[in-house]
């Protein structure tokens, strides 16, 4: 059972957001300016430790990543991505909802922090422009 029915237009409404599917995967992609920072799957049996479970990969910052781990059993490694710069979010646990919002533009930001500025600035000025 997913208890964050709110997480894909939360995901979906950040600037700039647009999304892709990688169906051999079965993985959902987040991205700004073509950089992943959230993703979202249902592991399979392969992933014993997963399997089943949906979840939610997302950018973080390293300094943060055990202490997020530490405090919550639902935050683990980052599921097929780097787990030094990645965490996952099971969607069938207990992480607060708003803990689980404020990890999502957390990743975000580290995503559109990295982008070259003239994309960053573009996106800003869409925003400003769909606002108006």
């Amino acid at each position: 059972m997913n208890r964050y029915p709110w997480l894909d237009a939360y995901l979906r409404g950040f600037p700039g957001a647009t999304t892709d599917y990688k169906a051999e995967w079965g993985f959902l992609h987040y991205r700004v300016g073509g950089r992943i920072f959230a993703i979202t799957c249902t592991p399979d049996a392969r992933y014993a430790r997963h399997a089943g479970r949906p979840l939610v990969t997302l950018r973080c910052d390293a300094r943060l990543t055990d202490a997020l781990r530490a405090k919550y059993a639902d935050i683990v490694p980052g599921f097929y991505s780097d787990k030094r710069f990645w965490i996952s979010v099971y969607l069938d646990g207990a992480v607060p909802g708003d803990e689980l919002r404020t990890l999502c533009a957390h990743s975000y930001d580290e995503a559109f922090r990295r982008l070259p500025r003239r994309l960053r600035d573009e996106i800003i000025a869409e925003g400003a422009d769909e606002s108006t």
